[in-house]
């Protein structure tokens, strides 16, 4: 072997170094769960059905004036824990 050359060994070290830095970066800032989410399927998008029955419920919590249910992120008819005013606005509630 010649003085200055690296060996396919030790590239290959190098890159699984780097490539085990970077997963370990991207767990400890939170990365990991978005890639899990797009390797195992699981989407955010909520589903027009959901969105639309969810927008109903909230208008009724409007229509009588429901504010800690119209507020509150953990209502009966939440998608994925939003609020009630990310689905519709309600002028008499104010969250």
């Amino acid at each position: 072997m010649k003085r200055g050359a690296i060996s396919i060994e030790m590239i290959i070290l190098i890159i699984l170094a780097l490539l085990t830095l970077v997963i370990v970066a991207a767990a400890f800032t939170g990365g990991m769960s978005e890639l899990w989410k797009k390797i195992s399927g699981i989407s955010s998008a909520i589903p027009e059905a959901d969105r639309i029955a969810a927008k109903a419920t909230c208008d009724q919590y409007c229509g009588q004036g429901l504010k800690d249910i119209y507020c509150n992120p953990s209502f009966a008819g939440s998608i994925a824990g939003k609020k009630c005013n990310d689905f519709t606005s309600c002028a008499s509630i104010t969250c």
